[in-house]
């Protein structure tokens, strides 16, 4: 049983490199900061906030770089606007996103919860503790990628096709 969708739902598509705006010492590229991260801490979670660049609504994609200088991309809420900033976390290669989640009436703490994720995929997690029917809690849901673009001799057969 799907529950509602997370109250951040994602759509449409566009991509532009944003600026880190975070408290992580900055590195020598300008208008970048590149956060230094030992192998023990390469998985322990780094919160990034990042600013919604000119020209990306919501949905659209901004690629930063995170904490070990390697780029990654994360998608840009509903309701965010130009200027305003939101919330990830980069845990080693992957990036996760905060989505609030709904507690149905026929769930608590430790049940499974279903539900349509801001990418449109289906997510499963578990009620926290203390979190009862029509409460809201923060899931950190793993970002979707970002859709690979086809080669034009890729393409070619999907242009014929269609004609």
């Amino acid at each position: 049983e799907v529950s509602d969708k997370c109250q951040q739902p994602f759509e449409g598509l566009g991509t532009t490199r944003s600026e880190v705006e975070s408290t992580i010492a900055p590195s020598s590229d300008a208008g970048k900061l590149s956060p230094t991260v030992s192998s023990e801490e390469a998985f322990t979670p780094v919160r990034i906030e990042l600013a919604v660049p000119e020209g990306v609504g919501h949905q659209g994609a901004v690629i930063f770089v995170g904490p070990d200088g390697e780029d990654f991309t994360a998608w840009v809420p509903q309701g965010a606007h130009v200027g305003e900033t939101f919330e990830v976390q980069v845990r080693g290669t992957e990036v996760f996103q905060p989505c609030t989640v709904v507690v149905p009436k026929t769930k608590g703490p430790g049940d499974k919860v279903t539900f349509v994720g801001p990418d449109g995929r289906h997510q499963t997690v578990t009620v926290p503790d203390a979190t009862f029917s029509g409460d809201k809690f923060v899931a950190w849901l793993r970002a979707a990628a970002p859709p690979e673009l086809l080669e034009s001799e890729e393409l070619e057969p999907w242009l014929r096709a269609a004609s």
